[in-house]
């Protein structure tokens, strides 16, 4: 297994994980989930199948990028660790 096999299994395991939203995180989810509501609630149908095309395109944009920062995170960690061992 090559080190982006690894790194895709180890993010896959890892994205599976009930992550703890911090207080604020929930507050601003909270804010956000009311905000949509009520702007969904505004479209006509075809409105409303633009959006959903719209926030599953964000959404796997969201994954990437945190997937992205997450093998980022990895390399200079590792990278770190095996400087402080020599």
């Amino acid at each position: 297994m090559n080190n982006h096999e690894f790194l895709s299994e180890l993010w896959n395991h890892i994205d599976m994980l009930n992550i703890k939203a911090s207080p604020t995180e929930r507050k601003a989810l909270s804010n956000l989930e009311s905000c949509e509501r009520m702007l969904i609630n505004s479209f006509n149908e075809n409105q409303k199948e633009l959006f959903k095309m719209y926030d599953e395109a964000l959404s796997e944009l969201n994954y990437v990028c945190r997937q992205e920062a997450f093998i980022q995170g990895i390399r200079f960690a590792t990278s770190y660790l095996l400087d402080a061992l020599q």
